[in-house]
């Protein structure tokens, strides 16, 4: 995954097709799913997970966190400056923030509904309790409001990342020219402009801005993996450029930014760079498979549904068959939920849009 790109498209030197990115893809997807089913499991005062607390006893000696947390957002953030830096080449800086918004937002708009329902039904109180299922929260989601108003809850916590996302969209789409002639500059003043918003502003004053700058070095550590991979930035430098954001990012860990409390943050880190470099140029039997072909491209609806259908699942289910029928059942749900959802929402709605920008940029080109 990037949970809001296609792979697809890509930067014209050096830019084949990266089939190991859709792996990687769908192992992000599927950590940021069990993460979310293993803390609610945990959660629950009468629950045994023997499977999760084999695989907590086994990640521990890499001083990751509990359930995978983490790692599956720290790699999706990976993936998304990696791919969406390679598509910086080739589009214009206005074409590619609306491509970047049109795949994002719409496909948003669209989930959020359904997971107010959800939280309307009082199914998901560990995603969003149900005082939470106001229609002003609602339309505060539509545009990452609920993390900027006091007192405003997110009826889809998870978007934040999405926001994060759409900062360095934004960002890559104003440096689009500087990055083509000077690769190495945006990076490098990222890091600079991430450094002074650190330093002045208070964290209690602008949680949401805080909580951006903590985690665009993970997108801008995905954009140096990508020139250095395009021969666009040398190893060296690209080298130096990564361990800034790196160091920006333990930066923001060490001050307790926004979410970023407790430890093994870095690791899990530095374990998804490692990961990613490996991974991407995968072009094995695997990585060109249909099933991951498949899978990959159903990822954002996976990110965007499985807490609502999940959550909504297993606390209806619960109570009448037990918990080991009702982790199938709430699995089962989101499959089926997160394959209807990309049939008939995602698919034809970024199809319809594209086409529709393109053919606005042939008529005005």
């Amino acid at each position: 995954m990037t949970a809001t790109e296609e792979n697809a498209v890509a930067a014209p030197v050096r830019a084949g097709y990266l089939h190991g990115l859709d792996v990687l893809r769908v192992v992000a997807s599927v950590s940021i799913a069990y993460h979310h089913l293993a803390a609610w499991i945990h959660g629950g005062r009468d629950n045994t997970f023997p499977f999760g607390d084999a695989l907590n006893a086994a990640t521990s000696t890499l001083h990751l966190r509990g359930e995978l947390s983490f790692v599956g957002v720290a790699m999706m953030l990976l993936i998304s400056g990696l791919v969406v830096t390679r598509v910086a080449f080739r589009e214009r800086p206005v074409e590619f923030l609306t491509r970047r918004a049109v795949r994002v937002l719409p496909v948003m708009w669209v989930a959020l509904p359904i997971s107010f329902a959800f939280v309307v039904a009082g199914l998901t109180p560990s995603m969003a309790p149900q005082s939470a299922a106001t229609v002003s929260n609602l339309l505060l989601d539509t545009w990452f409001g609920t993390y900027i108003v006091p007192g405003a809850t997110s009826i889809l916590p998870i978007t934040w990342s999405l926001m994060v996302q759409l900062v360095f969209y934004a960002f890559t789409a104003l440096m689009i020219l500087p990055l083509r002639r000077w690769p190495w500059l945006p990076p490098a003043v990222a890091a600079a402009a991430i450094s002074i918003t650190m330093s002045l502003v208070p964290e209690a004053a602008a949680a949401p801005t805080r909580t951006i700058v903590a985690f665009l070095p993970i997108v801008f550590i995905g954009q140096i993996i990508a020139l250095v991979r395009l021969g666009r930035v040398r190893l060296g430098v690209g080298l130096l450029l990564g361990a800034a954001h790196f160091l920006l990012f333990i930066r923001a860990e060490l001050v307790a930014v926004s979410m970023l409390s407790g430890d093994g943050y870095q690791n899990a880190l530095l374990i998804d760079i490692l990961v990613v470099i490996l991974g991407m140029d995968a072009s094995g039997r695997i990585a060109r498979s249909r099933w991951i072909a498949v899978l990959a491209k159903r990822t954002y609806s996976v990110y965007l549904l499985h807490m609502p259908i999940m959550f909504g699942v297993l606390g209806w289910l619960k109570p009448l068959v037990g918990l080991p029928l009702a982790v199938l059942g709430a699995l089962l749900a989101t499959a089926l939920g997160v394959e209807l959802f990309h049939r008939y929402v995602e698919k034809p709605t970024t199809t319809t849009l594209r086409r529709l920008l393109d053919r606005e940029r042939h008529s005005t080109g």
